[in-house]
């Protein structure tokens, strides 16, 4: 049977949230190992852990500070790298068990027809006249099962990001590889109570828009990406700074994104 594993990042998580996530996973019969990136609340997750780790297939790996996203989740790759399959979740999402085996399920239907494959994600609102599955550009990290495979011949993720845009970099570069991603019409629950929104935009706290723009024009400047995508992107970024000055402290976020910009443009990831 091919192993797969959860792979949890988690960062000052509200836990009581963090711990109906964790019981959501419990009830599936896969490990699941939560890599914590410094938080001050280490010790709460700890002790949560261990009331609901009766089969002992719960791991923890605490890093002593915030290094990011992809680093968190590399290091899970690089401690549990006997497992053929990755699936990644946020502190605020989940999937129950029976999508879980759904998914990989999926993931392995379509290896038999297309050898080019290398991840596959859950879609949010299941749509009953959509396909089994199909083709897309992106994934996002949240659900996104890997094969130990790919992660040999695309790499691992971008770790120098540290957060924004390390999911859609990996697909990019996979894509540029010759090789295929995927969504299934399977279901899995990402919490979104709590994100500021102005006319139905997000309102990204000032720290993210630096991560946003700096590694975005990375991107454009300097990654392997269809001409498409970077086109989208750069409506994107575009769209976004003319967002901001709706906002308060407009000034204050226009001028991170800026700097986002210039570090992106000199390579600079000094996070």
């Amino acid at each position: 049977m091919e192993k797969l594993i959860i792979i949890i990042v988690t960062y000052n998580p509200k836990i009581n949230d963090f711990v109906n996530n964790l019981n959501v996973f419990i009830g599936s019969e896969y490990n699941i190992v939560i890599v914590d990136n410094g938080s001050s609340n280490i010790g709460i997750i700890e002790k949560s852990i261990n009331k609901v780790n009766l089969n002992d297939n719960v791991h923890l790996i605490k890093l002593k500070k915030n290094y990011g996203i992809g680093y968190a989740q590399n290091k899970a790759i690089e401690v549990f790298r006997n497992f053929d399959y990755y699936i990644f979740f946020d502190q605020d999402s989940n999937m129950e068990s029976k999508n879980l085996n759904k998914l990989l399920d999926t993931f392995k239907k379509i290896e038999l027809e297309d050898h080019d494959i290398v991840a596959v994600g859950p879609i949010q609102d299941v749509d009953t006249d959509e396909k089994e599955y199909f083709k897309v550009s992106k994934l996002i990290s949240s659900g996104m099962l890997i094969s130990k495979k790919a992660f040999c011949e695309i790499g691992q993720f971008k770790s120098e990001f540290f957060i924004d845009f390390i999911d859609y970099e990996w697909c990019w570069r996979a894509l540029s590889m010759g090789r295929n991603l995927y969504k299934a019409n399977i279901h899995f629950n990402h919490e979104t109570n709590g994100v500021n929104r102005k006319f139905g935009h997000t309102i990204d706290p000032d720290f993210r828009l630096f991560y946003i723009y700096r590694n975005a024009t990375y991107i454009i400047l300097y990654e392997n990406v269809i001409s498409l995508e970077k086109l989208r992107l750069i409506f994107r970024l575009g769209a976004k700074f003319l967002f901001q000055i709706l906002l308060k402290n407009s000034f204050y976020r226009m001028k991170i994104c800026l700097e986002g910009i210039h570090k992106g443009m000199m390579k600079s990831f000094n996070n």
